[in-house]
């Protein structure tokens, strides 16, 4: 009778485990599901990722913790952070703040003036007319290329 009831409760304890182990796996995975809830935090988040760095390791070079962080990025509205935030990110500080002009600096952008105007014409174009401009400038660059190479071959002679 009494391994019976030793039984009874290491089952009992074990349900209860099992149930409370499920509990906080389940609150653990909406914790996790939450999506940034101020436009803020939307944009702290994509500049975190524009930068490729996980929040701890933006974090650490702050000198904040990672739960800072992430409660900026889930309901901040703005930080005394800011500023250092968008130089870690490499991203426009007014843009982190207020949402205004573009994520990069124009000094720190990828592509110079003149690649950002030929992007603008390219996008304004329709697709049959972007597939024939990128026809186009293949065919120009492998006739470049070949005019090169017969250059060369003219000046080794």
């Amino acid at each position: 009778m009494r391994f019976c009831q030793f039984t009874r409760a290491r089952i009992s304890v074990h349900r209860f485990y099992v149930k409370r182990l499920a509990t906080i796996a389940q609150k653990k995975n909406a914790r996790m599901a939450r999506k940034p809830t101020t436009d803020y935090g939307a944009r702290l988040r994509q500049a975190r990722a524009h930068a490729k760095m996980t929040q701890a390791k933006a974090a650490e070079e702050l000198a904040m913790s990672q739960g800072t962080l992430s409660e900026l990025e889930r309901q901040g509205h703005g930080s005394t952070y800011t500023a250092a935030l968008a130089s870690l990110f490499g991203v426009n500080s007014l843009w982190l703040e207020t949402g205004a002009g573009n994520m990069l600096d124009p000094e720190q952008s990828p592509i110079s003036p003149r690649e950002t105007a030929l992007l603008e014409f390219f996008r304004a174009l329709t697709p049959e007319q972007q597939d024939d401009a990128l026809r186009r400038l293949q065919d120009q660059k492998q006739l470049n290329e070949q005019l090169l190479a017969q250059l060369r071959k003219t000046l080794r002679a």
